[in-house]
């Protein structure tokens, strides 16, 4: 943010940026109704690299003592929705198992698109970067074609990918983010969603509804607890997993058990992530941080909710974010625009948990206590939880017509990577 010189009115004003798709959109607010900027911490913060991480993993053993040379080895991977940079961990870890004596014939991608599209031969060759000649093999999971494996103490019927539990050896790489109902990303959660069956990803997520499942809690998150059992009926051995600043740089790494590796890189996301306000705002402009963040509103709505805890009650949360793909789930863009109150939602879903619509559901929470704006030059929308702009600015006269010319605002440019708390 940057100060301008005062206007003809006597108005000092200042120039924002945030980032938009693969640019970004500037625009320019008076200073006296900027209330706070609140971004993550992670410039103050550098910890080991991968290389280092993998020569110190917590809770196993190094990956040359785990895995033999005859192994077959999949790697499961996040999909291009996520910011994860795989392409830059994965030759740390090749690097590593070919130490092991594990061949190219041996090594094998596995894609967690979870219930996410297939990829491109482009997106997969940009995702893998300059290591696909190393594998045999690049392959998208789909749900429909899975493996039992057993059942959790939650009741969840795990089904995995059977590319996923053929292997000798399973390892994910994968970034810990803040999650509205996981606590985390990150860890066991590469195996549900990422490889897992419909059936599986719906139960666990109908766990969102229960109490605990929460942005940033892990311990008794029924969420978080079901799904670490399911990855490890599912046999997940191994994980790489990094924390990333808002400029997706690795802030710090951690390989390992997946549980054991994960918890220290949560704590490391709390200390970025949890940024402590002074009051809340009537208006929160936020961006989920560009792209892949943005790419539809069923990834960036996780924007809106970290947004949700800035905004005071009948204020307006506005979100700027490109949704190249739309709504990127026709079951949660049409129970969005069926709707037509917002109670009417969460009983529909009490009646029968219904994967994409658990995220109208989750919206629908906020609208009851806040209007939601999204900036988009790519998805129309006016509905009973949301509605759309084209223009930033726009959105932004609305939002002062609405509350008022003095309306405090409150901005989060890295939105998904911020989770703002009243400092006790």
């Amino acid at each position: 943010m940057r100060k301008e010189r005062p206007t003809a009115a006597g108005s000092l004003r200042v120039q924002v940026s945030l980032r938009y798709g693969r640019g970004s959109i500037k625009l320019e607010i008076p200073q006296d109704r900027v209330l706070d900027v609140v971004k993550p911490k992670s410039s103050f913060l550098r910890g080991q690299s991968v290389s280092k991480a993998l020569t110190a993993p917590i809770g196993a053993d190094p990956l040359q003592k785990l895995v033999d040379r005859k192994d077959r080895v999949t790697i499961l991977v996040s999909d291009v929705t996520r910011p994860c940079p795989t392409d830059r961990i994965l030759p740390h870890v090749v690097r590593s198992l070919k130490k092991s004596g594990v061949t190219r014939d041996n090594l094998r991608i596995l894609i967690g698109t979870g219930t996410h599209r297939s990829h491109t031969p482009a997106e997969k060759t940009k995702l893998v970067g300059r290591s696909a000649t190393s594998f045999s093999q690049i392959i998208d999971h789909t749900v429909d074609s899975v493996q039992q494996v057993g059942t959790t103490k939650r009741g969840t019927k795990v089904s995995v990918n059977p590319l996923f539990l053929d292997a000798d050896f399973a390892l994910a790489i994968g970034n810990v983010d803040v999650h509205y109902f996981a606590g985390y990303t990150g860890g066991y959660k590469a195996v549900v969603p990422g490889v897992a069956g419909k059936d599986t990803i719906e139960r666990n997520h109908s766990l969102m509804t229960l109490p605990r499942a929460e942005p940033a809690i892990v311990e008794s998150n029924p969420v978080r607890e079901d799904l670490e059992e399911a990855g490890q009926l599912a046999g997940l051995r191994y994980i790489v997993n990094v924390v990333l600043d808002e400029a997706n740089q690795v802030v710090a790494a951690f390989s390992g058990d997946p549980v054991a590796a994960h918890r220290p890189a949560t704590k490391i996301v709390d200390s970025i992530a949890k940024v402590p306000i002074k009051e809340k705002a009537d208006i929160v402009l936020a961006s989920a941080g560009g792209y892949p963040r943005d790419i539809n509103l069923y990834q960036a709505h996780k924007a809106i909710e970290n947004a949700s805890h800035a905004v005071k009650d009948g204020g307006i949360v506005i979100l700027v974010a490109q949704c190249l793909e739309g709504w990127g789930n026709t079951t949660f863009e049409k129970w969005s625009t069926d709707a037509s109150q917002l109670d009417e939602i969460g009983r529909r879903l009490s009646a029968g948990f219904v994967l994409g619509a658990h995220k109208a559901f989750a919206l629908s929470k906020i609208a009851k206590s806040a209007e939601i704006i999204v900036v988009s030059d790519r998805m129309e929308a006016d509905t009973i939880l949301l509605k759309t702009f084209r223009k930033t600015q726009n959105a932004l006269e609305h939002a002062w017509d609405s509350r008022g010319k003095n309306a405090s605002i409150l901005l989060m440019p890295y939105a998904m990577n911020t989770l703002p708390a009243i400092a006790s």
